[in-house]
Formats: structure tokens, sequence, C-alpha cells
């Protein structure tokens, strides 16, 4: 998953809510999961993708506001 294949999918403002909210639960699923990974390697990998989402969720809520003015634009 990017950051631009993901904003391809939103069709409203609360497309841009549900994908905020969907990646903050994943990734404390995630940190949960790390925290009980057996190995280092699964906790590295584990921690790699919590990294990416964090980034994606970040652009995200640095760009809300762009990506609703586009939504409105188009609607």
């Amino acid at each position: 998953m990017t950051f631009d294949s993901l904003i391809e999918t939103f069709k409203s403002v609360d497309d841009i809510n549900k994908a905020i909210n969907s990646l903050t639960r994943k990734a404390k699923l995630l940190r949960k999961n790390a925290k009980s990974a057996s190995t280092l390697a699964e906790k590295l990998t584990i921690n790699k993708e919590i990294k990416n989402i964090n980034e994606i969720s970040f652009k995200l809520k640095l760009s809300y506001f762009q990506l609703e003015d586009q939504l409105k634009a188009i609607a």
C-alpha cells in the first residue's frame, strides 16, 4: 500500500477519515504483535511495516485539506 494508491480510492472526506482511523488501528495492532514476536527478524519486519503505515498516516493528515479541496472540486 502506498500513499498514491490509497488517495486514488477516496470518494469523499469520510473516506479520508476512515483511512486515517484504519491505519491508526492497524499500527496499534502491529505494535502489539511486535511485542509478542519470538524472533528479532520478525520484530524488525513488523517495525518496518509500522514505519510505513505511520508515514502514510502522517502524509494523509498533512495533506488533509488539499485532498478535501480536490474531492470537492470533483463533486
